[in-house]
């Protein structure tokens, strides 16, 4: 069914001091308007909706169909700055546009329900590849988009607000102080985003014996045991679990992001899951000292992974070699979102997915050519400047084991 998929708020909501207000009381206040409310049933598309008060750029809000992020308002209050037609996909990324509209915390519920149900009314249903959000507004464009929606709100909206976001993007993993004083939140790793229901049970008991029993769950696939009492740290470190669920992962695998692939999903065209985590291990191998990229894959086109909002993004596909069709991926780099959002620019296509018998592939060194051509900088976790430590370039290694991976030595992972 084509509906609204859920609402998308910041990991640590109410628990972060790098907030300009808790979002997600209006998150939830919109998700009890749609639940088990038909008038938002049967939309032309799926619809994907965001709140965040975060100032760190954690969720992705320009991939959204809705999203709201912090501002002052002119009078200086906190509130939302409203942008819409966000969205993913074969199309590639589009990001949401800002519709020069700023609304309160009390309000912004209903100004989302608004949105969505002038989409339910608007939006085009004569091709699903042109039903998204994004695509009315393509249609209408900005101007006509907000002034329709004024007259569905019934009074004048206000302009937008300064946008309160930092530059920099956080993940939320690691040991972080609270708002609460006295209290941390701890992100643990999660490789790939799969684990077992025997980590997940003990994962579950840390949360109730070092914490308050919460756990939460962030977009890039990690968890995190929120409450955690200072004098609690030391052993809660110490736990085996977090040998494997690391708050302290190496640098790439701190950023990965992996789609279900082909174990799961019909529409994925490789797997995904076990093939980034050898990428990334020879990375972290290889450049123990790099500063975390993000590197997200997708195991289609229809970018469940989010490769074009990361530094380094995979799309799936298929090629020939030899002359059989093999896995193969399609490189993307510099793509962003936050205050200075942009989709990632393809570097190079089809590179196959293919290992050595000693476990060598061309992808790692790929991946950070990608890197060096596009020039990324990026910023760590904390926010504070300082580039990436890059290898120096190997183009023509690179172009010559991409035509043919079979050049690539046991030592060359």
């Amino acid at each position: 069914m084509d509906n609204i998929r859920g609402t998308n708020t910041c990991a640590l909501s109410g628990l972060t001091p790098k907030e300009l207000f808790d979002a997600a009381p209006a998150s939830e206040e919109f998700t009890r308007m749609f639940l088990n409310n038909r008038e938002y049933t049967n939309l032309p598309r799926k619809l994907n909706v965001a709140f965040t008060g975060c100032l760190e750029n954690c969720i992705h809000a320009e991939t959204q169909d809705i999203a709201m992020t912090p501002a002052f308002g002119t009078d200086g209050a906190h509130g939302f700055n409203v942008a819409v037609g966000g969205k993913m996909g074969s199309g590639g990324m589009s990001i949401a546009e800002p519709l020069d509209v700023f609304v309160s915390p009390e309000e912004a519920a209903s100004l989302a329900s608004t949105i969505t149900l002038m989409f339910r009314d608007e939006g085009s249903r004569e091709k699903r590849t042109r039903a998204r959000l994004a695509f009315l507004l393509d249609d209408w464009g900005v101007a006509k988009f907000r002034e329709r929606l004024q007259g569905r709100w019934g009074r004048p909206l206000q302009r937008a607000g300064q946008d309160a976001r930092y530059e920099h993007h956080a993940d939320h993993v690691g040991v972080n102080p609270q708002k609460q004083e006295g209290l941390y939140s701890v992100g643990l790793s999660v490789p790939t985003g799969r684990t077992c229901a025997d980590d997940m049970t003990e994962l579950a008991r840390l949360a109730l014996v070092y914490g308050s029993g919460a756990i939460r769950l962030t977009v890039g696939q990690n968890a995190i045991i929120a409450d955690v009492p200072e004098a609690n740290l030391p052993a809660l470190l110490e736990e085996p679990l977090l040998s494997r669920l690391s708050p302290d992962p190496a640098p790439q695998m701190r950023g990965l992001v992996s789609c279900t692939g082909n174990d799961y999903c019909n529409l994925a065209l490789i797997e995904t899951k076990s093939v980034s985590r050898r990428v990334i291990e020879a990375l972290d191998s290889r450049y123990p000292d790099a500063a975390p990229l993000r590197m997200y894959w997708s195991g289609c086109p229809a970018g469940c992974g989010n490769h074009h909002a990361a530094d380094i993004g995979f799309q799936g596909g298929k090629t020939r070699f030899e002359g059989e069709v093999v896995d193969a991926v399609t490189i993307f780099a510099g793509g962003r979102t936050g205050p200075n959002a942009q989709p990632a620019r393809k570097v190079m296509e089809q590179v196959p997915v293919l290992f050595t018998s000693g476990g060598a592939s061309v992808l790692p060194r790929a991946a950070m050519e990608s890197c060096r051509v596009t020039q990324i900088h990026r910023y760590p976790t904390n926010g504070t400047q300082r580039p990436n430590k890059l290898p120096a370039s190997h183009s023509d290694s690179l172009i010559e084991a991409t035509a043919d991976p079979r050049r690539m030595s046991d030592s060359q992972h």
